[in-house]
């Protein structure tokens, strides 16, 4: 059974080109991005990566959560490295289409037209004038860490603290 599987996962990367695909759909991320960081130096250090495993480093780790929110909010999934949000990566399927790449890089504009006009931390806060009587705290614990989410009516995460005192 195993054996069989291995050889149609073989056989869709050879029929559909796969490989091809994932450099040429990379390659124009990654145009996207260093474009994008070229227009954003005061919030992108860096853009790397190859074929479909991309990472945008940017100046601080503040910068790249908020960037990993506002990409959230917008429907795109991105995560941190390991040990900090400075650098973000993105890792797309295979599947991802010219269409998709286009939706990802205008949300990546987006999310740093929003910084840079909005500031850090306030990309995800709430548009309404009066939030405090529309919105509610729900609190959740990532590891042994306490997570308090804020949200509103019509909006996603306004905003997120993190604890790093255990309950």
């Amino acid at each position: 059974m195993a054996c069989a599987a291995a050889l149609a996962t073989i056989n869709v990367l050879l029929t559909q080109n796969l490989p091809a695909q994932a450099a040429q759909k990379g390659d124009m991320l990654l145009d996207g991005f260093r474009l994008l960081a070229q227009e954003y130096p005061d919030l992108v250090n860096e853009v790397r990566g190859k074929d479909m495993l991309m990472a945008i480093e940017f100046v601080d780790n503040e910068i790249g959560y908020d960037f990993a929110s506002e990409m959230f909010r917008q429907r795109v999934l991105v995560a941190g490295t390991l040990n900090n949000a400075k650098t973000i990566r993105i890792e797309p399927p295979l599947t991802l289409t010219l269409e998709q790449c286009e939706q990802v890089l205008k949300a990546a504009r987006k999310a740093l037209a929003a910084l840079r006009v909005f500031g850090r931390r306030s990309v995800i806060k709430c548009p309404s004038p009066s939030p405090s009587e529309r919105v509610k705290e729900n609190p959740h614990t990532c590891g042994n860490r306490p997570i308090k989410l804020r949200f509103c009516r019509g909006c996603d995460i306004i905003s997120s603290s993190f604890s790093t005192q255990a309950k």
